[in-house]
């Protein structure tokens, strides 16, 4: 009702999806045959981003989303539809007044707090898989040197962030989760 984007779907798979073990679900995607499709939305908020090949035995999903008005747009080429859908509270349980607004504020903050630590996790791995690669051909020792600690410090950082050595359930007996982990 105020505006907020909850979800935004697609009928095309993102290009750059990766999929492994203990990361995000494949996105829903929108069927688009020709004729009569169906498409159920899971009343989820956007699925938060993994760390490519770091394994997390927990759910990437967005949050339910809170009882209340909603606006559906359906694009289709230029053509946008548009409608009106409510959401309504499970009579069977309990909430105060302001209850679901409070947890909403709370998921979402929090989603988008993993979102950009996982953001940030990927940059700068990214940047640290470049420095390293620079690094190799640099003649000058000094130069080398100052490379190198920048790379053993966002290593630490990483490594601190997230696990990478866990690649199933049973592994976290043997490598802690990290940062990123406990806090999902």
């Amino acid at each position: 009702a105020d505006g907020n984007v909850i979800r935004t779907l697609s009928s095309e798979s993102p290009k750059n999806f990766e999929s492994y073990d203990g990361g995000p679900p494949p996105p829903q995607l929108i069927p688009k045959k020709e004729g009569l499709n169906r498409f159920v939305w899971n009343m989820r908020h956007e699925t938060m981003p993994g760390v490519p090949g770091v394994y997390i035995e927990a759910s990437y999903r967005g949050h339910v989303a809170s009882p209340g008005e909603y606006t559906v747009k359906l694009k289709v080429k230029d053509q946008v539809y548009e409608t009106k859908g409510k959401i309504i509270a499970n009579p069977l349980y309990e909430t105060e007044p302001g209850q679901y607004e409070k947890y909403d504020m709370l998921m979402s903050e929090m989603e988008e707090a993993l979102t950009k630590m996982h953001e940030k996790v990927n940059t700068l791995k990214s940047v640290q898989d470049q420095i390293s690669t620079l690094v190799e051909d640099i003649e000058d020792n000094e130069l080398k040197k100052q490379g190198e600690e920048i790379v053993e410090a966002l290593k630490q950082w990483d490594e601190d962030m997230v696990q990478r050595k866990t690649q199933a359930y049973d592994d976290v007996e043997n490598f802690p989760n990290k940062f990123t982990a406990e806090y999902l």
